[in-house]
């Protein structure tokens, strides 16, 4: 029978901080690996775009070169606290939108295909009012990483590595312009390859070419970065969107391919 101080050591083990800094490698032997970040699903909302969501996920589950990344938002996870009458119009109780959850990406997560998970400001809801942190939560059933406000990637393609920054971020901009523009803001003080950002329910991708010296022979290299907004599957009709004037925006999910065998990255929407 184990000590209780083992137990309590474990326990305190599992409740470690979130990790902050991933080191992954992943296959190119026959495709080249295409990681994929869903975020603003909120599943369990009245104008969740489910056909549209399945169809990307299964295209996922039928791509095995496929790694995703949960990145906030999953559920619509609406409170009494909550802004509006969500906990009225939400078609399903947040257990049930968490089960689905589950459902949903449990296939992708035992072929380990589930890279990590965070939450978005509408589990924080939960978070804010309980202190239960239902994304950590959802992790430890999945058996995935999570991180909370952001986190570092370190991509191992065949040759190459990419560095890669991803948060769910926090922004109140309306415009196709400024929603891009606190992602493109993250480069002032973090250096990656590919910086992904979600929250603001649109779907875009910039690329910005940036001058370096290569030492290997002291002469000038051009180094193309990527910003991308990863998306939302929120429809606009009839919506809390519509209601307060707001620009419907593209839905759906980024696609982004790495090569291994020259620093290449592609993007598509």
């Amino acid at each position: 029978m184990k000590k209780l101080e083992d137990i309590m050591d474990e326990v305190d083990t599992q409740y470690k901080r979130p990790t902050t800094v991933f080191n992954i490698t992943l296959p190119c032997e026959k495709q080249r690996p295409i990681i994929v970040p869903f975020s603003d699903m909120h599943i369990g909302s009245r104008e969740f775009k489910r056909e549209e969501f399945e169809k990307n996920l299964q295209w996922c589950y039928d791509n095995k070169n496929v790694y995703v990344i949960g990145n906030g938002d999953w559920i619509e996870c609406a409170t009494r606290d909550s802004v509006g009458a969500g906990v009225y119009d939400q078609k399903m109780p947040a257990q049930k939108q968490i089960d689905q959850v589950i459902e949903y990406f449990e296939p992708l997560a035992k072929q380990g295909r589930l890279i990590a998970i965070s939450p978005g400001n509408h589990e924080n809801r939960v978070y804010k009012s309980t202190g239960v942190d239902i994304v950590k939560n959802m992790a430890a059933m999945l058996d995935v990483p999570y991180f909370t406000e952001g986190a570092f990637f370190k991509i191992h393609v065949g040759t190459q590595n990419y560095h890669m920054y991803m948060t769910h971020g926090a922004s109140n901009a309306t415009l196709p312009y400024t929603k891009i523009k606190g992602c493109l803001d993250l480069a002032r003080f973090i250096r990656a390859d590919i910086y992904a950002m979600g929250h603001v329910h649109d779907l875009q991708t910039h690329t910005q070419t940036f001058y370096e010296i290569d030492n290997r022979g002291s002469m000038l290299r051009e180094k193309e970065v990527y910003f991308i907004l990863t998306g939302h599957y929120l429809d606009w009709n009839s919506s809390y969107a519509q209601q307060k004037s707001m620009m419907p925006s593209k839905t759906g999910t980024p696609k982004i391919k790495l090569s291994g065998d020259k620093h290449q990255i592609r993007v598509s929407i």
